[in-house]
């Protein structure tokens, strides 16, 4: 009996069995645009059982093991690439416990940051992780898998950071739990914190109990235009290390202003040309007051200027469309991108390096640099094609490997949010020398057959 048949009869009635490949052919990417084989079924379990079950057949029978939450990952950290089993965990959407008094959540993985934002918002609460364009899909057990951020990450940190407990399927087919319901604990190694970022090689992430924080009692949006991105990066750098009340700080390049305008001429950002920086402040009505004199006098230091949008727009809500417009511009929609980050301290050499590399390419094609700079994460996103002013899939790629390198020449890192996934694991092997050996040493000691995700993260 096959490993279809035995997860089949394991399961029963209680978690959907997919088999057929046009019901299954989602399965086979992510919003990266990478495709991997089909997978033998896709399971869609009720519950952590039907995890456990699946996994402990998996095991036997020595067939890899994909757990999916809301395909919404960037970088192939889904995306098969053996004949496999995949978990679908977005089926997970139970909400355990929400406890206001402990400002905490438990619910299962496969429940979308949108979704618990709307039901905790009523105890004047929420959870600040929410990937841009992605919180009605995104699930948080795929956010914790790839430590995902999100623009507020200036202020709140990552889904790591709001990780307080983890129920999880291991390798071998036994249900644990890692981590406490309290903020502080000394009590033992931080189990928890290993699964962000491990993109589902330790196990099946089932449920999740998150920190959650006050809704801000005000909040204040502050949009500054410049005439070049490197004193709009000085003005992210310093806002981040002296404005508390920062939740969020992006930068937008001309470049990229020019692509979304192109694309949706009635978005609220400045004409062609100029560079922008959102500053978004949570506080009180009286910090943030502060809090706004502070960045307007930084910002004028730097030749920064105030920047109205048009009346009827919402610059915050457009930041969401980015990548939508470049990847339009894009052969088969999918641009060449890449995450890196780097100490607040380098912020503005990485941007001059980035825009000095883009100036000597042949053609200067259309180079598209924007991401949450007072986290220090810069995103690069490249539309590929043979038009004039795209790029050809060889020399972004080389760009791609060049100012990754630069990015860890400066102290930083080779992704700052969208993981490593199939795209970035040469890059993270170097920047990781001293050490990968011991990540594939606890990898091992876990998974020693290697069937959680093969192929991704440690080779």
């Amino acid at each position: 009996m096959g490993v279809v048949e035995n997860i089949v009869r394991a399961v029963g009635p209680r978690a959907v069995v997919l088999t057929d490949p046009a019901a299954q052919a989602g399965m086979r990417s992510d919003q990266s645009g990478i495709v991997g084989p089909l997978p033998l079924c896709t399971v869609r379990p009720g519950d952590a059982e039907d995890v456990r079950l699946v996994v402990s057949v998996c095991r036997d029978d020595g067939v890899p093991i994909v757990a999916r939450g809301g395909g919404t990952g960037l970088e192939g950290g889904c995306v098969p690439v053996l004949d496999c089993v995949v978990i679908d965990t977005s089926s997970l959407d139970a909400i355990l416990r929400i406890s206001p008094e402990d400002r905490l959540a438990t619910v299962g993985a496969g429940v979308t940051a949108e979704r618990l934002n709307s039901l905790v918002a009523e105890h004047g609460l929420f959870f600040p992780v929410a990937p841009a364009g992605a919180a009605e899909s995104a699930t948080m057990g795929g956010m914790v898998s790839t430590n995902a951020r999100g623009m507020h990450a200036v202020k709140y940190g990552s889904a790591g950071d709001n990780l307080l407990a983890a129920t999880v399927v291991m390798a071998d087919g036994t249900l644990a739990r890692f981590g406490h319901d309290v903020f502080h604990s000394s009590s033992g190694l931080r189990m928890a914190a290993l699964l962000a970022g491990a993109e589902g090689i330790l196990g099946v992430i089932t449920e999740v109990t998150v920190r959650l924080h006050p809704l801000p009692e005000a909040r204040k949006s502050i949009l500054l235009e410049f005439d070049n991105l490197e004193d709009a990066a000085d003005v992210c750098a310093l806002i981040a290390a002296y404005v508390p009340d920062a939740a969020a700080i992006e930068i937008v390049s001309a470049p990229t202003i020019s692509v979304l305008l192109s694309a949706f001429p009635d978005a609220g950002f400045p004409p062609a040309g100029e560079s922008l920086v959102m500053i978004e402040l949570h506080g009180g009505p009286e910090s943030i007051g502060c809090a706004a004199d502070t960045v307007l006098d930084i910002a004028a230091d730097h030749d920064g200027r105030p920047f109205v949008p048009p009346r009827g727009t919402d610059p915050w809500a457009d930041r969401h469309r980015f990548t939508r417009a470049i990847s339009a511009m894009s052969c088969e929609g999918r641009p060449c991108r890449f995450d890196a980050a780097v100490p607040l301290t380098r912020l503005t050499e990485y941007i001059r390096c980035l825009e000095q590399a883009a100036a000597s390419v042949p053609g200067r094609p259309t180079t598209c640099i924007f991401g949450h700079a007072g986290a220090g994460i810069v995103h690069v996103l490249l539309p590929i094609g043979d038009k004039p002013g795209l790029w050809g899939t060889a020399a972004a790629a080389a760009f791609r490997l060049a100012s990754t390198k630069t990015a860890l020449s400066l102290g930083g890192t080779a992704s700052g949010e969208h993981g490593i996934g199939l795209s970035s694991i040469g890059p993270c092997a170097a920047e990781n020398a001293g050490s990968i050996h011991w990540m594939r040493a606890v990898r091992l000691a876990l998974d020693p057959q290697e069937i959680m995700n093969p192929g991704k993260v440690l080779l």
